[in-house]
């Protein structure tokens, strides 16, 4: 399998001299890439092209598009990008993973999911994922994570939890610090502390993670809400303010709406995020809740119905 790189960059969507400027040059560099893309695909000549989206899947889309190539858009984001909402109207097919859709022709496929995630059976591998991960079998067990690069703000709050040592229970804290602040040394708490503290930069083994815990705190992003929905467990959302159009809230409120999930704002994390958290793990019924309702929006084998979707515009090209 061969890679190829295009060089791109997106739009500023702030108003001012310098980002004027900047995209006056985006446009130059769009142009460039969709060349070289086009010289690519009729090197290639792909039966169809398939774009997940973001500014990155611009000049390729074009190209396509200007060379009559079949193509699949796929939304994971219950709010779609400017991008994939630009290529929904050319597209031959959209694949989305929420119900109702602003995009054309969306067809619901749900967001794919690895496969030791989609098997995976939390209760059966809980004792075993807590032993791999060197964490105590008889506490409630909180995972912080803000994703393989980290979340400065949900690392703070954790830390700030950790070494205020004013749980109200004794619980254990695993968190995922990411790879940019692994390094930020703080050491780790005694066991028979009333929180135990568990530090990694992040792991391959997220299956583990989620069986060890009761409660996950996280992101919104596409693939962790997918990731929780398909499992099954309860969880605090906390939307990444900064995302593009604020997605990552309404991924979250596609969970709270149907009660499956909560919702925090980065404004609000400080002051609320362990308070939350106390209430949910005094509170069984409302996880079980949580759990039930998240485990309805389970969509199985995303992967198997976008390649529907792919075999669908094969067959009608030829």
């Amino acid at each position: 399998m061969a890679m190829s790189l295009l060089a791109v960059q997106g739009f500023s969507r702030r108003i001012s001299l310098r980002s004027l400027r900047k995209n006056i040059s985006t446009v130059k560099v769009l142009q460039n890439a969709t060349k070289q893309a086009e010289a690519l695909l009729k090197a290639l000549q792909p039966r169809i092209v398939i774009s997940v989206g973001g500014y990155v899947s611009v000049p390729t889309a074009r190209a396509a598009k200007n060379l009559g190539i079949p193509t699949l858009t796929v939304s994971y984001d219950r709010q779609p990008g400017l991008a994939t909402r630009q290529q929904a109207h050319s597209a031959s097919a959209v694949a989305v993973a929420y119900l109702p859709s602003d995009l054309k022709k969306a067809t619901l496929t749900g967001a794919p999911v690895r496969r030791v995630i989609r098997n995976l059976d939390i209760d059966a591998t809980r004792s075993d994922a807590r032993t791999r991960l060197g964490l105590p079998q008889d506490r409630k067990v909180v995972c912080v994570t803000g994703g393989s690069l980290g979340s400065a703000a949900l690392n703070a709050v954790a830390r700030q939890f950790v070494e205020s040592n004013q749980s109200r229970e004794d619980i254990c804290l695993l968190h995922l610090t990411g790879q940019r602040y692994i390094n930020d040394d703080r050491p780790e708490f005694e066991p028979g502390a009333k929180i135990t503290y568990k530090r990694l930069e992040s792991t391959v083994a997220m299956q583990d993670v989620y069986s060890a815990s009761d409660l996950v705190v996280a992101r919104a992003g596409a693939s962790t809400v997918a990731e929780i929905s398909t499992i099954g467990i309860a969880s605090v959302l906390v939307p990444w303010a900064q995302a593009a159009e604020d997605h990552q809230t309404a991924n979250a409120m596609a969970l709270v709406n149907k009660n499956a999930g909560i919702l925090l704002k980065d404004s609000e994390v400080n002051e609320k995020l362990f308070d939350e958290v106390h209430k949910l793990l005094s509170d069984e019924v409302k996880r079980e809740s949580l759990k039930r309702n998240i485990e309805k929006l389970r969509i199985e084998n995303a992967s198997a119905l976008i390649m529907v979707e792919v075999e669908k515009l094969i067959r009608s090209d030829k």
